[in-house]
């Protein structure tokens, strides 16, 4: 994978490269510095009994530093709190009384706390009255953003930031692991007159299956009463299992594939304060792992490399995760990952200091320093790193559920831009880390089998700023960011996802395709996606903006020796925007970059007579849309100049369809062949006029156009420009007075 983005450095030589400048979300200036701390759930009990001893020795806290590092603390490095006195780490303090006890955590300059829920085996505990009983704070919140999907229109200041509005959307959760549904239960305490909201509370739940005819299903209680749950059948048939005092549910595999409405309320052993109602969620239950915290995302891996299983064992056994073969991962929170989710051989810490800068000559400044740095490793056992690898033989398949939460990494480390003792670094190639790679194996592409996973509903927020911020090295920082989704060699559905400041979003290489819908893309740092050999990129109704170069890189396989291995892409009825001046850091940092981007803008004065223009004005500056980007794979100048390029982008808006072709089986593809290989670059909209430029005049490709074929020109939204081993798509603007 080294040798792929070398080539592309190559290219962007010759021609045009890019990548803007934004805000930064590091901290500026200082020391190393602690952002916050947290509590290992597992290691610490959240359910006690009256006068239960606590013991805190096996607790496990993480800090968090400003560099993206991390350190591992027990109870001796931190001062536990509750209700102002300090705990022994063997406490029965907590336990004297029932009810909700919250236990703040002190770490230098942070603090963090947890609950514990205190009760009484009798059940008739609780000094306090139920005065207020709402629905699951998640399930209002779902409710709100599939209410507001799709409401802004584009343009607006919330569109960006709003789903697609779905026709029928479900919320879904799955059946490896327990479903937790939590309404609210206000409670005041009948000696102080404090309002609080419990944690967990015993529950009475009814279950109805979803169908033609609803049925409600029959409650029966569990035979061990110590377990306090109840089935629910339909004949002789249980879906589900309610555990009544912890408010989880537990589907059977019957139940996959089905809708259920659980309907619940307070139990009767409490005091209420009057009559309340049931509050009731919908949901579709898959095959699949619900998560809650970032660590469950672990599910996801099932590699068959050794380095990986061991490194995932070791982290699943820390965060106390049991082995799942899980068919999909369906969110239940947002997430926010860190270097401590995942395997700690992943990330390396540099122990020296580090400064990051802007600008340059006499206006260079430094804008952050660190004590030392923390960073994610580049390659892997010898493999390009991957969080998290799933892989997928005969006809598996593999699901991404968000129910509209968010996936934040941003705080992940960035990969270094050097080789050190302790990890390599991205160097001229930029990062090639990604988040996620869900892949056929070598298996099922013998077989000939069919592999397919599925994204949806998710809100990722990536680690890659557009900022203009260069390392020690004079290396843009942020160029070590991550790719979200590499796939091969399988068939991946993205629908109604929204991605952001990501190094690369989309990555479908060899074998695969990637059908996208209802995506939107903003500020990827490099390009929003990158088709490597015989990828497919399909793409409607979608917006995708702010790239930091070419919006897409399609590239052909070695295309010298294999026609086959060449990339294809098709998008309709899409927004595709990337606009680029050619003096943003990655032009500038290479020599010749921008003045191939001047060339281009000339350009205009052949299609302003038809009104149309490849540059604009904005923010003061003249800018060009570059959407894709067609090239062969190699170094040097042999990129430039390699002919036998292949590949196919089309473009359909407004009813008109713009064709980016260099296939070489049919007339057009071997007309504009020979001519692009007399060095003379090409201009099309279609695959029935082709104009070139000689240098002196332009004229029509012999029995590929007349003068009546301006007009297909001044109907299009696009330009298709070919040049030697390259093809561009540009956008046209209305020319300017």
């Amino acid at each position: 994978m080294k040798m792929f983005f070398r080539k592309l450095t190559a290219l962007a030589v010759t021609l045009c490269v890019a990548l803007s400048c934004a805000a930064s979300a590091l901290s500026c200036g200082g020391a190393l510095k602690l952002e916050e701390i947290s509590v290992v759930k597992t290691s610490v009990k959240t359910e006690a009994v009256v006068g239960e001893t606590l013991d805190f020795s096996e607790m496990k806290i993480t800090a968090r530093y400003n560099d993206k590092s991390s350190k591992n603390l027990t109870f001796d490095d931190v001062t536990l709190t509750c209700g102002g006195k300090i705990l022994e780490k063997r406490d029965t303090s907590v336990t004297a009384k029932t009810g909700e006890k919250t236990i703040e955590v002190v770490y230098e300059s942070a603090k963090t706390s947890f609950t514990v829920r205190v009760t009484d085996p009798d059940g008739n505990d609780e000094d306090f009255v139920v005065t207020g009983y709402e629905n699951d704070v998640r399930l209002t919140r779902y409710n709100s953003i599939v209410a507001e999907a799709g409401t802004a229109v584009y343009g607006e200041a919330e569109y960006e930031g709003q789903f697609f509005k779905e026709e029928n959307p479900e919320y879904f959760a799955g059946d490896d692991n327990a479903f937790l549904y939590l309404p609210q239960v206000t409670v005041m305490d009948n000696e102080t007159g404090v309002f609080f909201t419990l944690e967990r509370f015993r529950s009475v739940s009814s279950v109805t299956l979803k169908g033609e005819t609803d049925v409600l299903l029959t409650a029966k209680k569990v035979a061990d009463p110590s377990a306090n749950a109840t089935g629910f059948y339909d004949g002789d048939t249980l879906y589900v299992t309610s555990y009544d005092v912890k408010n989880e549910y537990v589907f059977t595999p019957d139940a996959v594939g089905k809708t259920f409405v659980l309907s619940v309320l307070p139990s009767d052993s409490y005091e209420l304060s009057r009559q309340f109602s049931a509050v009731s969620v919908t949901v579709t239950v898959v095959d699949g792992y619900n998560v809650y915290e970032a660590k469950d995302l672990a599910v996801i891996e099932n590699s068959s490399i050794p380095e990986r299983i061991e490194a995932f064992a070791a982290l699943k056994e820390e965060k106390g995760l049991t082995d799942v073969n899980a068919k999909a991962v369906v969110f239940q929170r947002d997430v926010r990952l860190t270097a401590s989710d995942i395997p700690s051989a992943f990330t390396y810490t540099v122990k020296k200091p580090f400064s990051y800068y802007e600008g340059s000559g006499e206006d260079k400044k430094v804008v952050a320093s660190y004590e030392e740095q923390t960073f994610l490793r580049d390659l892997t056992f010898g493999n390009t790193t991957f969080l998290f690898l799933r892989e997928l033989a005969g006809n598996e398949s593999f699901s991404v559920i968000g129910n509209y939460y968010s996936l934040d990494l941003s705080a992940l480390p960035l990969v270094a831009s050097f080789d050190s003792e302790e990890g390599v670094g991205y160097g001229s190639d930029y990062s090639n880390a990604s988040l996620m790679k869900i892949c056929g194996t070598d298996e099922s592409i013998k077989s000939d089998f069919t592999v397919s996973g599925r994204v949806e509903n998710l809100n990722v927020i990536g680690n890659a700023n557009r900022s203009e911020w260069k390392d020690e090295n004079d290396n843009p920082v942020y160029a070590g960011g991550l790719i979200f989704l590499k796939s091969g060699f399988c068939k991946l559905d993205i629908d109604n996802v929204l991605l952001k400041t990501l190094f690369i979003a989309l990555f479908p290489e060899f074998e695969c395709s990637f059908n996208v819908h209802h995506v939107k893309c903003y500020d990827s740092y490099q390009s929003a996606g990158y088709m490597w050999g015989a990828a497919t990129l399909n793409i409607s109704e979608s917006n995708f903006e702010r790239a930091g170069g070419p919006l897409f890189i399609l590239t052909h396989y070695n295309p010298t020796t294999d026609k086959h291995s060449y990339p294809t892409m098709h998008a309709v009825d899409s927004t595709l925007i990337s606009n680029v001046t050619g003096s943003e850091i990655w032009f500038a940092s290479i020599e010749g970059a921008s003045a191939i981007i001047a060339e281009i803008k000339k350009f205009n004065a052949l299609f302003n007579p038809l009104g149309k223009s490849l540059t604009t004005t904005a923010n003061k500056k003249e800018v060009l849309n570059l959407v894709c980007l067609l090239m062969p794979n190699g170094t040097g100048t042999s990129v430039i100049s390699n002919n036998d390029t292949m590949g196919l982008a089309d473009i359909t808006a407004n009813g008109k369809t713009t064709t980016l072709s260099r296939m070489e089986n049919n007339a057009f593809g071997q007309t504009l062949k020979s001519i692009t290989k007399q060095g003379a670059p090409t201009f099309n909209v279609n695959t029935e006029s082709l104009l070139y430029y000689n240098g002196q005049t332009v004229s029509w490709a012999p029995n590929f156009g007349s003068d009546a074929s301006y007009a297909d020109f001044v109907a299009s939204d696009h330009l298709a420009l070919n040049y030697q081993g390259i093809g561009l798509m540009l956008g046209f603007f209305a020319a300017q007075a």
